[in-house]
């Protein structure tokens, strides 16, 4: 691989900032709602214990983000790359979650296009994973 899969990526209203261990207060006080994880498999997640273990997968990933809101530098959500396959230049977009205070904003669709933008560059192939 010779770019990064973890580069900052920006427009007007968001910042996708790689994922550092700092992030980890920030994203759970969007991630403790149970609402945020109603519909998702692992329903658990809200709790402590269950959203560290999701966290230290996103940081050993190495191509995590927080999801910033760029006008008020707010830690909304995060999302990933990941499963990159050399050989047939793909990669995997997935593991998206926001704080319910930022659905049917209009984030989703930016953090997908900023991310779209970046990854083509470099691959012809992204699969999105929805859980």
């Amino acid at each position: 691989m010779n770019f990064s899969i973890q580069q900052e990526l920006s427009n007007e209203n968001v910042v996708l900032k790689p994922l550092g261990e700092n992030d980890f207060e920030d994203l759970f006080s969007q991630a403790s709602d149970p609402e945020v994880w109603r519909q998702h498999p692992n329903k658990e997640r809200y709790k402590r214990e269950v959203f560290e273990n999701f966290f230290t997968g996103a940081l050993e990933s190495k191509g995590a983000f927080a999801i910033i809101d760029r006008p008020t530098n707010q830690s909304i959500g995060s999302t990933r790359f990941y499963d990159f396959n050399e050989e047939d230049k793909s990669v995997f977009i997935g593991y998206t979650f926001y704080g319910k205070k930022y659905w049917g904003k209009n984030y989703n669709s930016q953090v997908k296009k900023l991310m779209l933008d970046y990854i083509f560059q470099f691959v012809d192939f992204v699969n999105f994973h929805v859980g």
